[in-house]
């Protein structure tokens, strides 16, 4: 039986949120041991790259898969310490498009910004993606790094609409800087020395340039920015795979004649899931060396100090770059 009145039934209004930008994170960690063993401090890195680097105001708002113990307590201690804002609790690994038909169903802000779990965010970042929105038209996503071989696919429309608009300049070439290329193919453990072979060798970036402001044709799934009102035209994504249905929403994009962009500097560097080896290799020639002695870092759960320390290394080894 309901005694007395809901005290929330006086409240006349609720407050719109401040917020432009919803960072949405996906966390998958369901064990701290053998492949998942440097993820917790992959995360935490993440995370507080996202905290620290962000100049504009932001609701962080986590979708967590079905992860271990350690890791709900480590976000649930973050929502209690209001370090995010929103914090979404599975019990299972329901994939990765079904977590953003909830994601992006539930976000509140105009524009929302979807990541991995394991990619660092450079200082500005969000200027920078908001820049490329406020730059060209009909912008549908934008990831903060270029990765060549996302430049021809489903871009037709991105493509169509540069050589259509006097005021773009539209090129093809190699454009982006052969060290991010070469540091995201290690991030996924694979030979930055694939981009001098077989189908590699005859890529190009696509280059958009319009007035001050350049970008590179294709976007990323593990990190992009989009506006909320767009995402939503496109629900609900095909949820029968944890992951690989992804491409559903380039298609959609490039089918409603929207662009997908990249930035021309690195704003996000994948990780992968883990920090040992990474950009920690000797480069020579644009070969991939490995150093004497492996470096290799902590990866026991830490505290929060200890990551921004581990954080602020980590930015200033990749600053100096």
């Amino acid at each position: 039986m309901r005694q007395s009145t809901n005290p929330a039934k006086q409240t006349e209004e609720v407050i719109p949120p401040p917020r432009v930008i919803t960072v949405c994170l996906l966390t998958y960690i369901p064990f701290t041991g053998g492949y998942w063993k440097d993820s917790m401090l992959v995360l935490k890195i993440c995370i507080e790259s996202i905290i620290f680097n962000t100049q504009e105001p932001v609701d962080l708002f986590i979708f967590d898969n079905g992860s271990c113990k350690e890791v709900v307590e480590y976000l649930s201690g973050l929502l209690t310490e209001n370090k995010i804002q929103y914090l979404l609790l599975s019990d299972r690994n329901i994939g990765k498009t079904a977590a953003w038909n909830m994601l992006f169903g539930a976000v509140r802000s105009e524009y929302v910004v979807y990541s991995d779990s394991d990619v660092y965010f450079y200082p500005d970042w969000e200027k920078k993606h908001l820049e490329i929105f406020n730059t060209f038209e009909n912008v549908g996503m934008v990831s903060g790094l270029s990765v060549r071989e996302r430049s021809e696919i489903f871009t037709k429309s991105t493509v169509a609409y540069a050589q259509k608009d006097p005021s773009v300049d539209f090129k093809r070439g190699r454009f982006v800087k052969q060290e991010y290329l070469d540091d995201f193919r290690r991030s996924l453990g694979k030979d930055p020395l694939d981009y001098k072979t077989g189908f590699f060798k005859d890529m190009y970036d696509i280059r958009l340039k319009k007035g001050t402001v350049t970008a590179y044709a294709g976007a990323n799934h593990f990190q992009f920015m989009s506006r909320t009102d767009t995402l939503r035209k496109f629900l609900p994504f095909p949820a029968d795979k944890a992951l690989g249905a992804e491409k559903v929403l380039d298609e959609k994009m490039d089918n409603a004649l929207l662009i997908r962009l990249s930035t021309d500097e690195r704003f996000v560097h994948h990780i992968g899931n883990s920090i040992a080896g990474d950009l920690w290799y000797g480069k020579i020639s644009g070969n991939m060396v490995k150093k004497k002695k492996k470096i290799r870092l902590v990866t026991k759960i830490v505290s929060i100090p200890t990551v921004r320390k581990l954080l602020v290394k980590f930015y200033d080894f990749l600053s100096a770059q």
